[in-house]
């Protein structure tokens, strides 16, 4: 089965990702059946936890857990979590791979393959 375009919505707070199957626009859920990512990455034994279960350690795991990283994209900013320290850059692509997954699950693959041959980038020109 030929995957259709996706799209992905890099959000500061949250993210996510649709497709456009058959002529029309369709949300694609995440492993927990819902649209909506949160922009959220932690770090738990040397595992890097993406989404809702790195939402619910801020404020259990202050230290390990990192967001609203996207507003720092662009600078030469280093962000502690845990022991490393990562470019919002890398906290960015942390999420984007957890998205990239998403829609690899409906079409039964492991993981989507990116064709550049178009492209589209939006830039939203307000903070969230």
């Amino acid at each position: 089965m030929s995957q259709p375009p996706i799209g992905i919505d890099l959000g500061t707070t949250n993210s996510l990702v649709s497709a456009f199957v058959d002529g029309k626009p369709q949300l694609i859920p995440n492993a927990l059946g819902e649209f909506l990512t949160p922009s959220v990455v932690s770090i738990s034994d040397g595992e890097l936890i993406v989404g809702k279960g790195a939402r619910e350690r801020l404020f259990t795991h202050r230290d390990k857990t990192i967001s609203l990283f996207k507003r720092k994209m662009g600078t030469q900013s280093q962000i502690k979590l845990g022991a490393e320290a990562y470019s919002p850059a890398e906290l960015s692509s942390f999420v984007l791979s957890k998205l990239l997954k998403m829609p690899s699950c409906i079409w039964g693959v492991k993981y989507v393959t990116l064709s550049f041959r178009s492209r589209l980038i939006s830039i939203s020109n307000s903070d969230e």
